[in-house]
């Protein structure tokens, strides 16, 4: 897979203490019905990989996302945000964006943590 012309993202938003998935995160993993989040906090790194139902960490991907545009796809999480936040406190605007890259060994989009070079 691995489309070059996508720009996968993910939205961390400090007042909804929400992460928004990007329309094209789930368009690189191939419009999946479910995602799994992945910690890495030793390489200081998220990722989002495709996962079945069945899983405990797994989450819906809304229907009819990404293709219709009014849909959002929002994970509501206080203590998520707070452990990303702790290990990224460069995040101090309410909206903090992430560019990710698709690990296609992997198939998954991987997030750094560490603060964006200015």
């Amino acid at each position: 897979m691995g489309n070059k012309n996508l720009t996968p993202r993910i939205s961390v938003n400090l007042n909804e203490n929400c992460l928004y998935i990007g329309k094209d995160t789930i368009r690189q993993l191939g419009c999946p019905s479910f995602v799994c989040i992945l910690q890495n906090y030793d390489q200081n790194r998220i990722a989002i990989t495709p996962c079945e139902e069945k899983l405990v960490t797994s989450f819906k991907v809304p229907d009819g996302f990404p293709a219709v545009k009014s849909k959002k796809f929002r994970i509501h999480s206080s203590a998520y945000v707070e452990s990303i936040v702790e290990r990224a406190p460069w995040m101090t605007q309410s909206s903090n964006v992430l560019l990710g890259k698709y690990d296609e060994d992997h198939n998954a989009v991987v997030f750094e943590l560490a603060a964006p070079e200015e």
